[in-house]
């Protein structure tokens, strides 16, 4: 867990090692999660999703039997490079959760939150 000082932030960002996928109209993209909070997500793509756009990410949070499938919606994008390659930093906020995976999310936020170690 993070927290920088002077962070406007309304919820703590957990730092993650959580496995993704995300599914657009255009294809199948495994980025890696930087971090996530009770309402959103911070990752990076090779691919570009562009800003304001649907997509649903897939976690596989750890003592989940099955991927908590989340519909999200990109707030900004930004492109990076890093040793001549490129990538985009995504972050997007969580529009609607699938309603069998709300308790199983809400159990890994907690146990992050009070310390029990699970990514």
């Amino acid at each position: 867990m993070s927290i920088e000082n002077g962070d406007r932030r309304k919820y703590l960002r957990f730092e993650s090692s959580v496995n993704a996928k995300i599914i657009t109209d255009k294809d199948v993209i495994c980025p890696r999660v930087k971090n996530f909070s009770p309402i959103g997500i911070r990752f990076n793509t090779d691919t570009p999703i562009g800003e304001n756009a649907d997509f649903e990410i897939s976690l596989q949070l750890p003592e989940a039997k099955n991927p908590v499938h989340i519909q999200c919606k990109s707030i900004w994008q930004k492109e990076e490079n890093e040793q001549e390659k490129k990538y985009f930093d995504i972050g997007a906020k969580f529009v609607t959760i699938e309603e069998d995976n709300k308790n199983t999310f809400l159990k890994v936020l907690c146990d992050l939150l009070y310390g029990k170690k699970v990514l």
